[in-house]
């Protein structure tokens, strides 16, 4: 958590001294640091006049299906008021028209109910997105929704407003708005009072389901149905409210925050339920949740607090306790959102130091992972500031090329879009390559690790680092102290676990979590030499036929390299690194992650010689390739996990039991050769020990060719890895 979260963090209870020291730290940066306006291919939608014009929320697009139309707001004034009590005129602009053409921008309706960060719920109805729009409004002494035809004006009047709308268009969902406002100013609609305020938790409806197609309302649950559902303590004598619906795409189920203050503080939990108000699921109740968006109908994003990883971006899964931790570098709140092709998504920031909000767009698949790009850099003006603030509210075009958002960076509030995706969804030369990094109980090496990684020549990288300590321990603590100082490397992120298994569970884990092309390999306590993707990668791309590649290093005990790894042919690789004739360990390798994932990854159930068990299983069905270049350090400085000659019998006999059928397709005088080769291996470490009736039963077993003997502890200390 950088300082200025930290500071923002302490004076959340105190809103006006926040609100002065905020004031006070920007003014001083923005006079202290360069002046800019605004940076992106950004084009204003909106005309130049006195007016002030925004379209809403995020997660809706201002376009039609055919791009050629556009919604907005246009009001007097958006600064002075969250919830002005003068209309708002709904203009309908026409894209194909030049913006100096008068004919572009028409008046279409008018909303007596509207606010600044929300609008009036202003929207195209599905399911064509075509030529109705639906809104909000006061009208007769209550609040109302009007479905209104943009060429013939025909409309039609909903007896409730709407919060969310379903993708089909047939029905949405909506809330207490004036309950709302009281809570939660910019929010809500302040045209009625709230007839709620007398109640901390009203026995009242909350959620309403609204059908389109006949204007019939259907409650769904009420202030107490959330406060008796899984209850905690701090809801006794709290005051409660629900905000932010959103319902999935199929329509299926909803997502609703549920909030509670406890005097000045609050608490967030988020609530999923079907659209026919059952089936409530508590998805995250880790105190703090702020803006979401179903990226699936199964998958939710949320920047979200974690008790075991903090304040960040999540993506969970409904009705599930899964959850990952993604975009590591976005360490601020913003309102993220998926395109409507899936292949990228955007969130913003809210203005730094220097009044600067910015939008970013990623790119999240297999092929590419995250790359992030900021598609635009704007100023907002102070009178823009706190409650009345013009957050960007980024929102995807149906094409998925650009985002639309509300700025102030000329003055006043107006409509722009920028190209959002015209470098980040050209294909990289490079494919992402992920490095997965287990790390148990020695947290104070993996910065070397990963800033090996992050030195790499070869840029296009994300690092997964597994935390394989027990959930809560002062190891698992430790490590997250440790990754504090990547917060701003969106190439860094952490993957956590239930509960420690060993090694090889964590590295299947980090690699179902990796996004890349191709998965590597890296302890906590080894290196790499930064060239060592630049190459590896150039042999996988190069059209050989091979699905893995290792390469070369040397083994390190202190500053002094102990041995070097001789170059070695691939032929008959599968036999040699059963044979203990080629080692070959899990840092120098690298795979296509469909092929690794495809052999079934490392084995669960083996503590050590995973790296024996991976090489067997994945030359089984593919082919490696060798860099003949050392380009991984081993360090063998840490005494963790290293065995005695009991223990290593019983890693021997684990490791048999996991390749036997492998072994058993050998001819029997490799499979005695493969056998010996291991069991020399305990000889020698009963020797070091002392242990001579272990040494010497092991001896017996491997035969009494003296020959044989001669061979196989000449591989030993000279083998060729």
């Amino acid at each position: 958590m950088g300082i200025e979260q930290k500071v923002n963090q302490k004076l959340s209870s105190h809103p006006a001294a926040k609100k002065t020291v905020k004031r006070c730290y920007q003014r001083l940066s923005r006079a202290l640091f360069p002046k800019v306006m605004s940076e992106g291919e950004i084009e204003k939608i909106s005309p130049d006049d006195s007016f002030e014009y925004f379209f809403g929320y995020y997660g809706l697009c201002p376009e039609d299906i055919s791009g050629r139309y556009a919604l907005c707001l246009k009001v007097i004034n958006a600064y002075k008021n969250v919830a002005p009590a003068e209309k708002a005129e709904i203009v309908l602009i026409d894209l194909e028209k030049d913006r100096g053409d008068s004919a572009r921008y028409r008046t279409i309706a008018e909303t007596r109910t509207w606010n600044v960060q929300q609008g009036c719920m202003l929207q195209w109805l599905g399911p064509d997105y075509s030529e109705r729009v639906i809104y909000n409004d006061f009208r007769d002494g209550r609040y109302c929704s009007v479905i209104l035809n943009v060429f013939t004006l025909e409309e039609k009047v909903m007896p409730e407003p709407v919060y969310t709308v379903s993708a089909d268009g047939s029905f949405a969902l909506t809330l207490d708005f004036s309950r709302l406002h009281r809570l939660r100013p910019g929010y809500g609609y302040s045209n009625l009072p709230d007839s709620t305020a007398p109640e901390k938790c009203p026995d009242a409806p909350c959620i309403k389901r609204i059908d389109l197609t006949n204007g019939e309302v259907t409650p769904l649950f009420k202030y107490t149905d959330f406060a008796s559902f899984e209850p905690r303590p701090e809801m006794q004598g709290a005051e409660h409210k629900v905000n932010h619906l959103m319902i999935s795409p199929g329509g299926e189920r909803f997502m609703v925050l549920h909030r509670w203050f406890c005097g000045s503080r609050k608490y967030t939990r988020l609530v999923t339920a079907d659209i026919n108000g059952g089936d409530m699921y508590n998805l995250s109740d880790d105190d703090m949740v702020s803006h979401c968006f179903w990226k699936d109908d199964k998958t939710i994003l949320a920047y979200e607090n974690k008790k075991d990883t903090g304040n960040g971006y999540y993506l969970m899964t409904d009705k599930t306790a899964g959850y990952r931790y993604i975009w590591q570098g976005m360490g601020a709140d913003g309102h993220p959102s998926y395109s409507p092709d899936g292949k990228y998504a955007v969130t913003d920031t809210y203005p730094d130091a220097t009044r600067i909000a910015k939008i970013y767009v990623t790119r999240e698949d297999d092929e590419a992972g995250f790359r992030f790009k900021a598609a635009a850099r704007v100023f907002a003006p102070f009178r823009y500031d706190n409650d009345t603030r013009c957050d960007l509210h980024p929102r995807w075009s149906r094409d998925s090329r650009s985002v639309w958002f509300d700025s102030v960076f000329e003055g006043r509030r107006a409509l722009y879009r920028v190209a959002a995706v015209k470098d980040i969804a050209a294909p990289e030369e490079k494919p992402l390559v992920s490095c997965v990094i287990p790390t148990y109980k020695r947290s104070e090496m993996l910065t070397r690790a990963i800033d090996s990684v992050l030195a790499q020549t070869y840029g296009n990288v994300e690092v997964l680092v597994v935390d394989d300590n027990e959930p809560g321990d002062e190891f698992s603590v430790a490590t997250r102290e440790r990754l504090k100082i990547y917060e701003g490397e969106s190439r860094v992120r952490l993957v956590t676990q239930e509960k420690h298994i060993n090694g090889a569970v964590a590295r299947n884990e980090g690699a179902k979590s990796a996004l890349g092309k191709y998965v590597a390999f890296l302890d906590d306590d080894d290196e790499w030499l930064p060239e060592k993707l630049d190459m590896q990668v150039a042999l996988l791309e190069s059209g050989a036929d091979i699905q893995g590649a290792s390469a070369l290093y040397c083994i390190t005990r202190g500053e002094k390299v102990i041995r070097r790894c001789k170059e070695y042919s691939t032929d008959d690789l599968q036999f040699k690194v059963l044979d203990r004739d080629v080692a070959i360990f899990t840092s120098t390798f690298i795979a296509l992650r469909t092929a690794f994932l495809e052999m079934g990854g490392f084995d669960p159930e083996l503590r050590r010689h995973q790296d024996l068990q991976l090489f067997t299983d994945f030359l089984t069905g593919h082919k490696i390739g060798l860099v003949p270049e050392p380009l991984t350090v081993i360090h063998t400085d840490s005494e963790i996990n290293r065995p005695d000659s009991r223990k290593l019998i019983e890693v021997k006999k684990a490791f048999f039991n996991s390749v036997e059928p492998v072994i058993n397709t050998y001819d029997r005088r490799r499979q005695k050769s493969i056998r010996n080769a291991h069991r020399f291996e305990i000889v020698l470490m009963a020797v070091k020990e002392r242990n001579i009736s272990t040494a010497l039963r092991y001896f017996l077993r491997a035969g009494i060719s003296p020959r044989a003997y001669k061979e196989v502890l000449s591989r030993l200390y000279n083998r060729k890895g």
